[in-house]
Formats: structure tokens, C-alpha cells, sequence
């Protein structure tokens, strides 16, 4: 019997080393699943951190923000980084300091490998580093490319930290489950500790074992990655070890560490020993005498020992729910209820494990994008999930086993197959853009994306690939396209000149028309520069107050005289309009610029003719006045004067009457003048009358009256003129003089100006051109059809023919017609067409002109004839090229620069097809384009394309051109004209249009409402008219010292705006402040700032610029909606209703006091968790489904209402009446969910009790019965 408990006690050890041997294997697996998912969670973060597009501006306070906000609202990373290619620091998630620098400096140059991955490899790349030492312990790098707008140029590196501490918190919980004094370990392919419970492992350092044991490292390689070993540790102790291979595991194989669990032979055998040692020493002492009790004993050691190896063979086969009775001697208790332990704490993780692939089988079969699987060799379907199957409107069981080739559009199959290749070599696949044939025969475009599941080998075997719908992004990225493309178009094709300052007056974009007004050759010699030098003087005071008016939301329009950069004068008019952001803010100021130059001179020249007219008035021996309506003196004339004695100033403002007449006739001739007052001067439009000099004299004089009425029917005064009948005939031919030449001055003003929007067709006539042309001026702005009807019918098709030239080639011209006969008496007409203003893209947005009256034929036959003569010169010398050609295509004339272009002379090309000429003749396929686009143009159609003439050098150009009809006054097509402008250069700049356009944005946001110079040196601060409005100040008032400005704000709010300025001072960085101003009436207001420093070449700040606002009405607004909601979660708290928001995929956004209140929890314990794996609901895998089922069809837009048990505190369920309500944007989208819950366990419970007692009272009458 001893022997037979000697032999069952050693079996029982033997079996309890290996369970616990297989159970420390098995627990290394669940940990190593355990890392993997923590490392893959880390990994899917930072791809998707490195895809942010503010990752890609140079905006380094924006990047720095968006790190830190990124790190406190999830802080799975220790610190967040950002390198450029070099190595050298950017920004990163902590204040820059000396211990920032230093971090910086020792992560770059031990992990520069990292930066060279990161440098050659491709968006949504991780790479890990080994285990070094950082800041704030020891722990891990990520590194992963940050790309440019393409996705393939790598301009960054992204790096991340994490700490081992979180590693080691996975690994602790494990640790409390090992046996003895032994611990488990993390070590690296290089047998080094990465993290460890036991106090003398010192991370880095090798794992003392794998010293003692030089052999033990290279045995759990071979094993295959999951195993148990038995050995020898550093310290002389055989110990059980189980181990896994976490890169075998999880698929990560740059993360090649293995996990240790070591537990001593001696404590789990010790048990079996003293009992082993307890029964021999008895059955030496007494085995005579209890040899009774010792059967007894050896069998109830017997027994408990082969229930041990039943529950341990149990364990072997995956029966981890095996208990062991309690019972027996102590020491078969003792091993019991380890056993026990060890077998319930294995059970605990098989359940979690099977409730996690439960949860990750759920989502990965109602995941909105399409999720599936193919095989490595086959390319054929080997999984997929509903939303796969219903793309494609079949069932799951219809496309497994099918090839994905088959499911693409033929367009993209051969596209499909080499990204497949791809895929094979590389194991992964990021973002590439493909189309899907779908059964109704539509085609959807996706973006692909796959991962690789590998063999034990590590060779790919399936994928894991996942598509996304974009067919409505990629539609609305081609509509972008096609807009952007038209509007730039527009703009630069544009004759009149468009560009758009800020509010410093500085140029930030201009089109072509508007660098040949100011005469620059390019952008380069303009841009960024202030418009302010090239005006006049005199001008510059009245363009800034249009640039503040404009900034304040108004339209102006101003006249001002310029010089350009080749020093040449000219007269412009300048519309200028506020451009806006998406929020309404003023960010530039948009101008649209026309040369009025010869409408000017004109004026000039009408203003020379009325001041010679007012010359020969003053000479004219006849007095001549004006009286307003109560007989003040309103002009004179140096006549009048001299006859009165008076000088002008001691005349005008004095009433007639009481100076200028004796007292005995006053009162009849105020009758007389009432009676003209009232219009009835045909009686009196003569009258003589005495008149009294300053000395007394009396001189009699004739008057002629002529009422004066404003719009032709408000009389406002009199014009009188009166001579001294003494020098009648004197006064007679002087005022015949006067007469003649004022009819002379009118007759030479017949000149009238119009301007056209393009956009709208609305044209605005000067006051003359409506009496040019008969119309009334009440009428206001026409349409230009309307304005085409007042042509002469036989002129209409060259009126238009030239319209639509200015409108194609961008310069002014001059036309001659006739007006309407219907109009009045045959009347000639010179009109002048230019442009003004262009848009963004080119294209014209206004043009403008003058019409005059030149009804003498030989004013209209030199008009014609200089006219000619100026677009001679100002073709030869246009950067555009054009031709003239007959109905065959054959050129008839060409300006020069397209024959200095190609080495030509006109004599080499005129009567040649243009297709067969130099230019052209270089390609079959060039020369019929051009023929087929001279022929379109010559049967009425206006042709606009792109050509490619070749140069001098054999060179090709890219050219817009334009062909169109000319037509003569019949209307019969005659000529064909051609335009065309080198587009080269901004064919090879499209690519960069983007960034460009990203610049200026930025550089627009910059425009607030009030610019100050704050100039370091003289510490005196200038700010930008009608900036004192915003601090409560007079207009003007501002003194421009600090001082002031600081004695404004609020005093709390000086000394952070002391530490942010020096903050950005000394870093470099855009300075944004928000702070309280106190206004001279004591109320208080909100400004915000935006400011940057200038710097010289030594480096140091010399100026700092910005703008400010007043954002009072955003901060009230904040403040009241803080208010609001603060009082709607106070009416929310004191309801006993269970309301939640969510986010549309359950994440937990807010809730109310009852819920937290009723399960005993903290709202930081649920916020921002997925509500289904949180107390109330995680009780149960079947309530956690039915909740997210529920988020699910809340989420596409369903009310869900149903009954589900929720746990409250002390682990109670309740039945709640559940309802999720979605809550939808503008669009109709999904945005969030409303969550309600109210207990109804009560009522449910008296239900029951009810149902329960009438099917008694059923049973009792049945009885009775």
C-alpha cells in the first residue's frame, strides 16, 4: 500500500506540473493576445493620426494644438512628435523646453533607421523601434510617414510614444497568477528583459536565465512559438516555464518579443512532498500498529490523487471548468483548492476570449463598409459580410468561392490585378481607388483597403480587405473640378483688371489685364507688394479709407490717378467689394479696374471749355445772375459787380431785393419774381426795372428771366440777365459772344460713358448717354439686348462682333454706329469699349466705355482712321496672337509676335492654309484639328480650345486659342478671327494651384476688422483708421503708445497676455489672444487678437503685426448657450429617466444623474465608452447585442423602442422601456442618438402577479366545476 501511495503521489506530481506547465502556456497565449490587440490599437491610432491634413500645412502652432488636443482627449500616447526627414524636431504634444530638446535629440539620433523607414515607405506604414529609454521611462517608438496631398510623397515623420508601463499593466494581471516566487517576463529576440514583475530583471539587460542557459533562447525559437520548458533558472531551481511568441501570434513582426511565465517545481510539488514525506515517517513509526488507518489513508490518498489526474487529464483535453472536491488531509486540500484556483482563473479567460470574438464577429458583420476575405492563391472569395452581399444583392453563400476579379468594372479589372500583386508582395494595400460592377449596372467607385493573415511561416495565405463607397465624394470632387476649372477660365480671360489686396493695401493676386495696366512683366514684381506707391498723393489718403470701408462690409467706388511701373500716368475707376470666408468674415478686398484715362481728359477738356465759357460770361458787358427761390444772391458775374459797385463775396448769400433795388419799387418787382416763382414768366420773361448801385446811383436795366428747375419740374431759382440800356447794343453783342460760346462748350461735352456687368448684362448709362440716345433716365439700368435694340438694325451684328472680341481677346477697341432712326434724326455714335475688372480665373467680370456724338463726317472719318491705326499698334505688341483668315482657312493677317515666336516674317505665311504653315505643319494630326476648327468658325460657330504651335527652336507650346465669325453688315459670314495666348506655363502650375491657393486662404484669414503696427524700437503702436471704435475711443483719439492700449484691458487679463506674447516672441509662433477691454463708459467688451513677430538678420523681433476684432457677441453667445445647456442638464438631472447621447457608434456622450446615480458609478467611468460594454449593460453578451442592434437602426435613421435589462448597483436587473431617437443635420444625416430609459420592472412584475392570479381564479372555477 505504500509503495502504491508513493507511486500515486509521484504521478500526481508529475500531472501537476505539466497542467500547471500547460496552463502557464496557455496563459501566455491570452496575454500575448492580450499585447497584440493593445499594439493594434496603437498602430490603427497613429496611421490614422498621421492621415490628418493639418499634419501637412506649415502652420506649427496649428500642428502643436492639434497634438495636444489629440493627447488629452485620448491619452493612449506618452508624447506625440513630429520630424521632418533630417531628424530635427518640428512640434510635438509637450512645451518645447530644455528637456523637450534633449528628448528630441536622443530619440533622433538612436532611432534614425525609424526616420530612413519612414522616408521610403508609403502612407498608413508602422514601424516600431526596440525598447529604449525616454523621458519618462522606459518604452516603445511608432514611426509613420505623414505625406503630401498626392498620398505618395513622404514630407514628415510622425512619432509616438508608449510607455512599457502600459505593456506592464496586461502582464501584471497575469503576474498575481503565477505560483511561487517566481514572475513573468517580456523578453526581445536578442534575450534582453523588456518588462518584468521581478525586482532584480532589470529591463535592457539580459534575462538572467537566458545567461545560465545559453541554449534556453535559442530552444524557444525552434519551438515553434507556443510551448512549455523545463530547466535549470540562474539560480540552481528547476522551474516550469510556459512561453508564446508574440510576432508568431499576432502577425506583428517587427514587435518580436516573446512572453515567460516561470513557476518553481518545488512549490508545486511541495505539497505532494510533505505528504509524501508525512505518510513515510508514519508508516515507519507506526506501521504495525495503525496499519488499519494507513489502509485508510493510502486510500483516501488514492482517491484524491486519481481525482487529480482525472481533473488534470480533463484540463489537457480543454475542460477548463473542472473543480476538485474539497476534502481530505489538509495537504490534499491545500492542492485542491490550487487547482481550483488555476482551473477557474483559465476558465475566466476562455469566456472572456469567446465573449471578445463574439464582439469583433458582430462588428465585423454590421460594419457599414463592405468587409471580406480572399484567398492568397486562388483570388477567390473566401468570407465576406452582409453588407458585401447586399452591395450586390445576393447572398453571402452566392459570392463565396467566387474570384473578386469578377465583381470589378472591366475598366479597373486590370487595375484590381496588379493591386492584388501588390497585396501578395508587400502584405498590404492602402487606399486605392477602384470601381465595382454592380447587377443593376450601375458602377460604384470604392477604396480599397487590405491587410495580410499569414501563415505560421509568415507567408500571406488570406487577406483581410475592406471597401468603402466614395462614389459621392469622387462626384463631387469632379463637380469641384469642373467649377474651379470654368471659374478660372473666366477670370483669366478677363480684360479688365481684377486683383485682390488685404487690408495692409498689399497685392495678393492680379490677372493678366491688370498687369499690363500697371505695366509689369510678371506676378513676381507686384505680388505681396503695397498698391499705395503707385498711386498719386493725392489718392492715397482716399484708397486706404476705401480699403477700411470695404473691410467693413461696404461696396465703393473711386477715381484716382496712378503711375505706372514705366512711369506712365493714367485715370482708373476701381469697384471694389468685400470678399468673404464660409463665415461671413471680410478676408480680402476684391477690386475690378478700368483706365478712364481718355474719359478723363475729356472731362478735363469739357471742365476747360465751361471755365473759359465762365471767362467769356465775366467779360460779357451784360450782368448775369442766378437767385434761388427767396432771393438770396446765389452767383454774379464780374459785370454784375462792376455795375453795382459790389464785389462778388459782398453779393452771393445776399438777398436781391433788399441790396441791390430802391426802396420804392421793391414791393412790385417781389410780385413779379413771386409770380416767376410760380412758373408764369410768359408775360414777364422781359422786364425792365431800376436797379440801385453801392453808391445810391439808380441805373435802369432790361432783365431776361429763365426759371431754373431741378429733374424738369421743381422750380429751385431764376437766371436773370440784365443790361444797362445806356450800352444796349454793347451789352446786345457781348451777350451774343457769351451765348455762342456756351452752345460751343455743350455741343463739345456730347459725350457719354457706360459700364457693363458681365455676369449679370446689366448696363449703367452717365446721365448724358441717355440724352444722346433719348431715353429717360428714370429708366435706370438696362439689359444689353435692350441697350443692342437702341443700334441702328444694320450696325447691331458689328456692335456685337465687337463685343464679343473685347469680351475674347481682352483689349480695348473702338467702334462706330448709328443709332436707331426710331430715336430722332440720324445720329453717328464713336463708342470705346474696355475692360476693367477680371475674376480669379481670368474671365471678365465688368466692362466700360464712352459714347460720343461725332455726327460730322469727317470727325467720324478721323475717328475711323486713328482708331485703326491704334489697333494696329496694339495688336503688334499684344502677348497674345492673332490672325485674321478668310472662309478657307487661308491667313490674310497676323500680328507680329507669333512671327517672332517662329522666326517668321508675313510674307512666309499670309495665303497660306494656317494648317499648312510652320507653325503647324509639323503633325497630320495637328493640321486637321486646325482645319477642322477654322471650318466650324467659318460656318458661325465661336470655337475655344487648346493648339500647340511650334517655335523657332522646334519647341511646342500649349496655346488657348479662340476662332470665331466675322460678319458684314448683312449679316453674311466674311473672315474668320483667331486669338490665342501661351498657357504653358500655367499648365506646368496647375500642380501647385492647390498649395497656392491654401496661401492665400491662410493669408486671407488674416483680414479682421483692425490692423495695429506695434514698432518695437520707439515702442509706439500704429492702428488702422476707425480701429478706436473697437476699444470705446473717439475716432482719431488713439495716441498710439502702449501704454494706453494696456490701461484698455481689463487688468486681470494683462499678465497671461505678457507670458503669451513673450511665449511667441521667443518661439517664433502666431500670437491668439482673447481678452476683456474696458470701454470710457465702464462697460466691458471682448477683443480678439491674431499677431505675429518680424524679425531682422541678427534674429531679432523688431515689429509685430496683427488685426483684431471685437467677438463680444461670440462670448455672450458662448456664455448664454453654456447657460442653456447647464440648465437643461439640470432639468435632465432632476427627471428619475435614464437619457443619454450617443454618438452613432454608441460611443457614450452625455448622460443624465439618474443612470449614474442608479448603478453607483462616476460619470467619468462611462463617458466616452461604447455604452454596450459599460455597467448597465455588460452583464449580458445577449443585452449587449440587442443594444447594438438598436444603435445600429437608430443610426440609419429608425426610432427604436423596446423593453431590455439593464444592472444596476449591487449587481440588480431591471427592465427599462428603452427608445433611441436619432438626431439629424442640415443634410439628413445621423449625427447623434437620443437615449431614454424608464424602469418598468414594477409594472412588468404586476403583470406577471396578475396574469398569475387569474390563471388561478381560472383553476378554481374549472375545479368547482
Amino acid at each position: 500500500m505504500a509503495i502504491y501511495t508513493a507511486i500515486a503521489i509521484q504521478l500526481a506530481s508529475t500531472m501537476s506540473v505539466e497542467a500547471v506547465g500547460n496552463s502557464l502556456e496557455r496563459q501566455c497565449v491570452f496575454v500575448a493576445s492580450d499585447i497584440e490587440r493593445f499594439v493594434a490599437q496603437r498602430t490603427f491610432t497613429t496611421r490614422l493620426l498621421s492621415q490628418a491634413d493639418l499634419l501637412e500645412v506649415d502652420n506649427v502652432e496649428a500642428i502643436h494644438r492639434y497634438l495636444v488636443e489629440v493627447n488629452e482627449a485620448d491619452p493612449v500616447f506618452s508624447d506625440l512628435y513630429v520630424l521632418d526627414l533630417e531628424g530635427t524636431s518640428i512640434t510635438s504634444s509637450r512645451i518645447k523646453d530644455d528637456a523637450y530638446e534633449n528628448a528630441v535629440r536622443e530619440i533622433a539620433s538612436g532611432n534614425f533607421d525609424l526616420i530612413n523607414k519612414c522616408a521610403s515607405a508609403k502612407q498608413g506604414d508602422v514601424f516600431f523601434s526596440e525598447l529604449v529609454s525616454l523621458p519618462a521611462g522606459n518604452g516603445l517608438l511608432l514611426a509613420t510617414p505623414i505625406t503630401d496631398d498626392s498620398n505618395e510623397i513622404v514630407i514628415r515623420v510622425l512619432i509616438a510614444e508608449i510607455q512599457i508601463e502600459q505593456v506592464q499593466e496586461i502582464v501584471a494581471i497575469f503576474s498575481d497568477e503565477v505560483l511561487g516566487n517566481k514572475f513573468v517576463y517580456i523578453v526581445n529576440k536578442s534575450g534582453n528583459v523588456v518588462t518584468t514583475g521581478d525586482q532584480s530583471g532589470v529591463p535592457l539587460l539580459p534575462f538572467s536565465d537566458f545567461v545560465a542557459n545559453p541554449t534556453l533562447l535559442d530552444r524557444l525559437s525552434g519551438s515553434g512559438g507556443i510551448g512549455t520548458l523545463f530547466y535549470d533558472d540562474s539560480h540552481g531551481d528547476k522551474v516550469v516555464a510556459g512561453f508564446a511568441d508574440i510576432a508568431k501570434f499576432g502577425g506583428w513582426a517587427s514587435l518580436d518579443w516573446s512572453i515567460i511565465a516561470v513557476a518553481p517545481v518545488d512549490v508545486i510539488l511541495a505539497p505532494t512532498r510533505r505528504m509524501r514525506n508525512w505518510l513515510l515517517a508514519v508508516g515507519v513509526v507506526v506501521t504495525l500498529v495503525a496499519l488499519g488507518i494507513a489502509l485508510f489513508l493510502s486510500q483516501s490518498v488514492t482517491r484524491s490523487m486519481s481525482e487529480l489526474g482525472i481533473a488534470a487529464e480533463k484540463m489537457q483535453r480543454g475542460i477548463y471548468d473542472t473543480q476538485l472536491p474539497i476534502s481530505g488531509i489538509h495537504e490534499i486540500r491545500q492542492i485542491a483548492l490550487a487547482f481550483n484556483s488555476m482551473a477557474s482563473a483559465i476558465a475566466s479567460r476562455k469566456r472572456k476570449l469567446a465573449e471578445a470574438n463574439a464582439h469583433l464577429s458582430d462588428l465585423y458583420e454590421n460594419a457599414p463598409d463592405m468587409l471580406y476575405s480572399v484567398d492568397a492563391k486562388s483570388a477567390c472569395i473566401t468570407s465576406c459580410n452582409q453588407a458585401f452581399a447586399d452591395t450586390f444583392n445576393c447572398t453571402k453563400d452566392e459570392l463565396l468561392g467566387r474570384s473578386v476579379f469578377e465583381l470589378y468594372h472591366p475598366n479597373s479589372r486590370d487595375m484590381a490585378q496588379r493591386t492584388f500583386s501588390t497585396f501578395l508582395e508587400t502584405g498590404a494595400v492602402h487606399n486605392a481607388e477602384l470601381q465595382l460592377n454592380l447587377p443593376n449596372g450601375s458602377v460604384m467607385d470604392v477604396l480599397l483597403n487590405v491587410s495580410a493573415i499569414r501563415d505560421q511561416q509568415g507567408n500571406v495565405s488570406q487577406s483581410r480587405s475592406s471597401l468603402r463607397d466614395i462614389s459621392r465624394l469622387k462626384q463631387l470632387e469632379r463637380s469641384l473640378v469642373a467649377s474651379e476649372q470654368r471659374l478660372r477660365t473666366i477670370l483669366e480671360t478677363e480684360p479688365e483688371c481684377v486683383k485682390l489686396t488685404n487690408q495692409a493695401v498689399e497685392l495678393l493676386e492680379i490677372n493678366a489685364a491688370g498687369l499690363a495696366m500697371i505695366e509689369a512683366e510678371t506676378t513676381g514684381e507686384v505680388i505681396g507688394k503695397s498698391m499705395l506707391p503707385l498711386l498719386d498723393s493725392d489718392y492715397r489718403a482716399d484708397f486706404i479709407e476705401l480699403t477700411e470701408r470695404v473691410f467693413g462690409g461696404e461696396s465703393v467706388m473711386l477715381e484716382l490717378e496712378f503711375t505706372t511701373l514705366k512711369g506712365n500716368r493714367r485715370w482708373v475707376e476701381t469697384h471694389a467689394s468685400p470678399l468673404r470666408d464660409t463665415d461671413g468674415a471680410v478676408t480680402a478686398m476684391l477690386s475690378v479696374t478700368r483706365d478712364i484715362t481718355d474719359r478723363k481728359n475729356a472731362a478735363i477738356e469739357v471742365q476747360m471749355q465751361r471755365d473759359r465759357a465762365q471767362q467769356y460770361l465775366d467779360v460779357a458787358g451784360v450782368v448775369i445772375g442766378v437767385l434761388d427761390t427767396e432771393g438770396e444772391i446765389i452767383s454774379i458775374n464780374r459785370k454784375g459787380c462792376e455795375l453795382l459797385g459790389y464785389t462778388e463775396a459782398e453779393l452771393v448769400g445776399k438777398n436781391w431785393f433788399d441790396t441791390c433795388l430802391p426802396d420804392d419799387g421793391v414791393s412790385e418787382l417781389l410780385a413779379v419774381f413771386s409770380q416767376i416763382m410760380r412758373g408764369d414768366i410768359s408775360e414777364i420773361e422781359y422786364y425792365e426795372n431800376l436797379i440801385q448801385t453801392k453808391d445810391g446811383e439808380h441805373r435802369l436795366c432790361a432783365f431776361n428771366n429763365t426759371i431754373l428747375r431741378e429733374g424738369g419740374d421743381e422750380i429751385t431759382g431764376v437766371l436773370f440777365s440784365a443790361l444797362d440800356i445806356t450800352e444796349r447794343k454793347h451789352a446786345e453783342e457781348s451777350l451774343l459772344r457769351a451765348n455762342a460760346s456756351m452752345d460751343k462748350a455743350q455741343s463739345q461735352a456730347r459725350l457719354g460713358s457706360w459700364e457693363m456687368n458681365v455676369l449679370t448684362q446689366q448696363v449703367s448709362w452717365s446721365a448724358e448717354l441717355y440724352r444722346i440716345f433719348n431715353q429717360d433716365p428714370q429708366l435706370g439700368p438696362m439689359d444689353v439686348r435692350d441697350f443692342t435694340e437702341l443700334v441702328h438694325p444694320d450696325d447691331r451684328p458689328l456692335f456685337t462682333q465687337t463685343y464679343s472680341e473685347v469680351l475674347g481677346t481682352g483689349k480695348p477697341t473702338t467702334l462706330h454706329f448709328r443709332r436707331h432712326p426710331q430715336l430722332g434724326p440720324a445720329c453717328n455714335l464713336y463708342c470705346r469699349i474696355e475692360q476693367l475688372a477680371y475674376g480669379p480665373d481670368g474671365s471678365p467680370l465688368t466692362l466700360s466705355g464712352t459714347t460720343q456724338d461725332i455726327t460730322e463726317l469727317k470727325q467720324a472719318e478721323d475717328a475711323v482712321r486713328e482708331s485703326e491705326r491704334r489697333i494696329r499698334l496694339i495688336l503688334d505688341n499684344l502677348v497674345a496672337m492673332v490672325g485674321l483668315f478668310d472662309l478657307d482657312g487661308r491667313l490674310v493677317e497676323v500680328n507680329q509676335l507669333p512671327l517672332d515666336m517662329a522666326g517668321l516674317t508675313r510674307e512666309d505665311v499670309l495665303d497660306l492654309h494656317m494648317a499648312d504653315s510652320y507653325w503647324y505643319n509639323y503633325s497630320a494630326d495637328e493640321q486637321a484639328t486646325i482645319r477642322d476648327y477654322l471650318r466650324r468658325a467659318a460656318e458661325g460657330e465661336v470655337v475655344e480650345c487648346e493648339v500647340h504651335p511650334r517655335l523657332s527652336d522646334g519647341t511646342l507650346l500649349v496655346v488657348f486659342a479662340r476662332f470665331g465669325p466675322i460678319y458684314d453688315s448683312d449679316g453674311n459670314i466674311v473672315q474668320v478671327v483667331g486669338s490665342a495666348y501661351d498657357i504653358t506655363d500655367r499648365k506646368r502650375a496647375e500642380t501647385m494651384l492647390r498649395s497656392s491657393e491654401e496661401r492665400l486662404r491662410m493669408a486671407m484669414t488674416a483680414a479682421e476688422m483692425g490692423f495695429w503696427d506695434w514698432n518695437l524700437s520707439s515702442n509706439l503702436v500704429i492702428w488702422s483708421e476707425g480701429s478706436e471704435r473697437l476699444w470705446g475711443m473717439e475716432p482719431n483719439s488713439f495716441t498710439g503708445t502702449l501704454a494706453e492700449i494696456q490701461s484698455c484691458i481689463h487688468p486681470d487679463e494683462l499678465p497671461r497676455l505678457g507670458v503669451d506674447t513673450q511665449i511667441a516672441r521667443d518661439n517664433r509662433q502666431t500670437c491668439i489672444h482673447d481678452f476683456r477691454v474696458i470701454w470710457p463708459d465702464g462697460s466691458t467688451h471682448w477683443i480678439e487678437s491674431l499677431g505675429r513677430f518680424e524679425y531682422d538678420d541678427a534674429g531679432q523681433p523688431t515689429r509685430m503685426l496683427g488685426v483684431f476684432r471685437d467677438v463680444s457677441d461670440q462670448k455672450a453667445a458662448q456664455i448664454a448657450l453654456k447657460e442653456s445647456f447647464d440648465r437643461l442638464q439640470r432639468i435632465l438631472d432632476g427627471v428619475f429617466i435614464f437619457v443619454g447621447l450617443l454618438d452613432v457608434n454608441g460611443v457614450l456622450v452625455e448622460a443624465n444623474r439618474a443612470p449614474l446615480e442608479a448603478a453607483g458609478i462616476e460619470k467619468s467611468d462611462v463617458i466616452g465608452c461604447v455604452t454596450a460594454d459599460t455597467y448597465w449593460v455588460s452583464h449580458s453578451v445577449e443585452t449587449q447585442r440587442e443594444f447594438c442592434e438598436g444603435v445600429a437602426r437608430a443610426a440609419a435613421g429608425e426610432t427604436v423602442r423596446q423593453d431590455i435589462t439593464l444592472r444596476v448597483a449591487d449587481g440588480e436587473l431591471i427592465v427599462a422601456d428603452w427608445m433611441l431617437s436619432p438626431l439629424f443635420d442640415a443634410s439628413g444625416r445621423v449625427v447623434e442618438i437620443v437615449s431614454c430609459a424608464v424602469d418598468v420592472t414594477d409594472r412588468i412584475r404586476a403583470k406577471l402577479e396578475l396574469r398569475s392570479c387569474s390563471e388561478i381564479t381560472s383553476g378554481f372555477h374549472a375545479g368547482r366545476t
